[in-house]
């Protein structure tokens, strides 16, 4: 394992400045960074009979207001966080204690019982997909294309690991291993909500995994209120308005940074999607300008102003620079695409919903708009 991880490392310094800014977007974070992660304990680990693999995507490492010298200072500093958690070098936080609680339901085989003592850490192994570090805010486009590139290397440190279950840590971090990385034929994949998310309870946490292992459908147990934000919902589309009141630069900054934002008193409308489901953003006076699918069930909410999931893009396949750029789907078209039937526009969420045939009708149309069927 340390052989690989000093080659990978030596892979970030080879890397070019010109291919690491094409999809890094100018990122503050050095390319030469790195973050090393693997078994907590490679004695505890060696002897289990289930060995589980838990999977992030990156470390919440840096703060925006710091400087890259300082980003290379704090990386450079950088241990192995979960390891020194489990070992008592470092602090515990709801992410380390939701892994323990996880793993503690599987080595015991127990989904009831809440144990988040940090001495289970030692007994499974965690790491993370993108070796620099990351923001608290992940650049979904920055992610996808650093594990496009590394992806040989992330299979061998999984392969070394040899896992029996893998336990990924959002439904991101399963399709960019589905997409990209070639498993070992032993482990079964499992993805989870991530661990910081905090609308979820440690015994609906518990209930989550146990559905998963057992390829049960999840249902909360508070089914019955649909003003839980976890809520289930079949796959649909939403139109949803990207708020050109609130700001003029709103629709490409979402379709830039792969996510899908409202804002202020809006910012529950977040809540109605869920992952799976096919988002369309509409900008006030043109129509429908792009479409995307939601690849994580937990919001996030950085400053209390904006609250947002992410998106895998779909159409435009890349994000334009300016709306200029941008082609639309005009309101007129929608009421004809939708069998004659109007939506209701005024509203940041424009009703009815689509259902997933509908959908994808939509996703066809606006490809056509942009030339590419």
């Amino acid at each position: 394992m340390e052989q690989l991880l000093k080659d990978w490392e030596n892979a970030h310094r080879l890397e070019t400045d010109e291919s690491y800014q094409s999809y890094a977007f100018n990122s503050r974070i050095p390319k030469d960074v790195f973050m090393k992660d693997g078994i907590v304990d490679e004695r505890e680990y060696a002897l289990m009979k289930k060995k589980i693999l838990f999977i992030a995507k990156e470390a919440n490492w840096y703060s925006a207001e710091e400087t890259t010298d300082t980003f290379r200072e704090r990386a450079k500093n950088a241990t192995f966080w979960l390891q020194d958690v489990a070992f008592g070098r470092n602090f515990s936080t709801m992410f380390s204690k939701k892994i323990a609680l996880l793993a503690h339901a599987v080595i015991y085989d127990n989904y009831t019982d809440i144990h988040t003592d940090h001495e289970i850490l030692k007994k499974i192994a965690f790491i993370n997909l993108n070796k620099r570090g990351g923001f608290a805010h992940c650049v979904w486009e920055t992610l996808e294309n650093y594990v496009r590139i590394y992806a040989s290397y992330i299979n061998r440190q999984i392969a070394l690991i040899s896992p029996d279950l893998i336990v990924c840590c959002s439904f991101g971090v399963k399709w960019l291993l589905d997409q990209y990385i070639e498993l070992p034929p032993q482990s079964k994949v499992i993805a989870v909500y991530h661990p910081s998310y905090f609308a979820l309870s440690y015994t609906e946490y518990l209930h989550q995994l146990e559905c998963a292992i057992k390829n049960l459908p999840w249902c909360p147990e508070n089914l019955h209120d649909k003003t839980n934000p976890i809520y289930p919902q079949t796959v649909k589309g939403i139109i949803f308005d990207t708020n050109k009141t609130y700001s003029q630069t709103a629709t490409i900054e979402m379709l830039t940074n792969n996510k899908i934002s409202a804002y202020s008193k809006a910012t529950g409308f977040i809540d109605r999607f869920h992952y799976g489901d096919y988002v369309f953003y509409y900008v006030k006076g043109r129509g429908v300008v792009a479409a995307g699918q939601i690849i994580s069930e937990e919001a996030i909410s950085e400053d209390g102003n904006e609250k947002y999931k992410t998106v895998r893009l779909i159409v435009p396949g890349t994000a334009p620079s300016t709306e200029d750029a941008l082609r639309e789907i005009s309101p007129k078209e929608l009421k004809t695409l939708h069998d004659g039937r109007n939506f209701y526009l005024a509203s940041t969420v424009k009703v009815p919903y689509l259902n997933q045939e509908k959908s994808e009708r939509l996703i066809a149309v606006l490809q056509e708009k942009y030339g590419n069927t």
